[in-house]
């Protein structure tokens, strides 16, 4: 299994991963492919309660936020960031802006939302290829996400963003994620809103609730950089 045989995980919300497929008996391990270390850059947890337990030795170079952090009992100076926060480095060129308001639903929320009436509002798909959507990201004035990661790639660009409410349950506890990025933000992201009620919202009243993160973008970057642990 692949997870066993690496050396870094990083993004998402993946810590628990090894420890819940050992747990449901979907794999075995062979000792002999099990790297000494696993490097943990800027992903983070899902539960509060469940283990974090690798065949791999954890070293934490940075972990997604503070909630993260106690759970796995990280070292003091773990650096805190997803690594989504680099979005805005892979672009070549910067789109004009085309939209007032971008919607990217989570990928479980996508065939919904696209059935709302969104007017003028750009529908941005997280299923589409990575540059394509952070392209789109790019393109708009104001971001309204129930996907974490459409709210942190708006934060690479800073652009003002809403976190809203999933038409469907999301796996885990989904509010930790959220609140774990905001501690890495250093600041909140504010009350959540349905799309449906946020569509009823002058655009003027939606900027009034967007937030931006509190620290300087390119500063928080390059410490994330810093602490990649590989050449």
């Amino acid at each position: 299994y692949a997870a066993t045989q690496a050396e870094l995980i990083a993004a998402g919300s993946i810590l628990e991963h090894h420890q819940i497929r050992a747990s449901r008996g979907r794999y075995s391990v062979d000792p002999a492919e099990i790297p000494a270390e696993l490097h943990v850059w800027g992903t983070g947890v899902v539960q509060d309660e469940t283990p974090v337990l690798w065949p791999q030795k954890l070293v934490f170079p940075a972990v997604r936020g503070a909630h993260t952090a106690r759970q796995v009992d990280a070292p003091p100076a773990v650096v805190f960031g997803d690594p989504g926060i680099l979005a805005d480095r892979l672009l070549t060129r910067r789109p004009q802006k085309e939209h007032a308001v971008g919607i990217v639903p989570h990928y479980i929320d996508a065939d919904r939302v696209g059935e709302l009436d969104l007017g003028s509002w750009k529908l941005i798909d997280p299923r589409w290829p990575a540059l394509d959507v952070v392209t789109a990201i790019r393109a708009v004035h104001l971001i309204l996400s129930s996907s974490l990661h459409g709210l942190i790639v708006a934060d690479a660009f800073g652009i003002p963003c809403i976190w809203a409410h999933a038409s469907r349950p999301l796996a885990g506890k989904p509010g930790l994620k959220f609140h774990d990025h905001e501690t890495a933000r250093k600041r909140p992201f504010g009350q959540q809103i349905s799309y449906a009620d946020a569509l009823s919202l002058p655009p003027a009243e939606l900027l009034d609730r967007a937030t931006i993160p509190d620290r300087d973008m390119r500063e928080w970057q390059d410490q994330l950089i810093a602490v990649f642990p590989f050449r």
